[in-house]
């Protein structure tokens, strides 16, 4: 079975440290994967990344900096039920505040009778993904909002009852931030 795991966030959040533990425990356990990034991944991907990460172009217009990281990307399947699908995402800019995204789907081996309904299930799929990935990254944004404005965990106290009869993990809300409590250290 194949999985695609994506790191998503703001600068500085701590994806490529995440990575980084990711790809130490796939070397340890000896499991197959493919790391990429975009921009990067292949050698002009590698240069695109070096000229937006340079402080000298710090000064870069909005719509350069858009080009570079996603007039055109391509996702391909290596392995499994779909090897060699592809998923092709284009920008197209209309103005400074607005893009048009076009997304192909290119699944390898359909017979023309069930190219709609594969095709169907792809643009499904990647719709319900793209949802939830906004969800998340406006979820996160909430949060750290949160943070900023000056909320902190000693104004809160919940009360999760006899701690004899608490079951773990357990989802809570604290300020308007969503935890889950897990045992840790000296839980039994």
């Amino acid at each position: 079975m194949s999985i695609f795991i994506t790191f998503e966030g703001i600068e500085g959040c701590g994806k490529t440290t995440q990575i980084n533990h990711l790809t130490s425990f796939f070397k340890k356990n000896k499991r197959l994967y493919l790391l990429t990034r975009e921009p990067g991944g292949t050698k002009v991907g590698e240069k695109i990344r070096q000229i937006l990460l340079s402080s000298d172009n710090a000064g870069m217009e909005p719509m350069t900096e858009l080009f570079l990281y996603v007039v055109f990307a391509v996702s391909r399947n290596l392995e499994g039920a779909a090897a060699g699908a592809e998923i092709w995402t284009h920008a197209f800019p209309i103005d400074v505040r607005r893009v048009d995204i076009v997304v192909d789907f290119f699944v390898p081996g359909v017979a023309a009778e069930q190219r709609s309904r594969v095709g169907k299930a792809y643009a499904g799929l990647y719709a319900r993904l793209y949802d939830e990935d906004v969800a998340m990254m406006v979820a996160r944004q909430r949060q750290l909002d949160r943070r900023i404005d000056g909320t902190t965990h000693a104004e809160h106290e919940i009360d999760l009852g006899p701690l004899a009869a608490l079951e773990l993990p357990r989802g809570v809300v604290v300020g308007g931030r969503d935890f889950i409590l897990r045992g840790g250290r000296g839980s039994g």
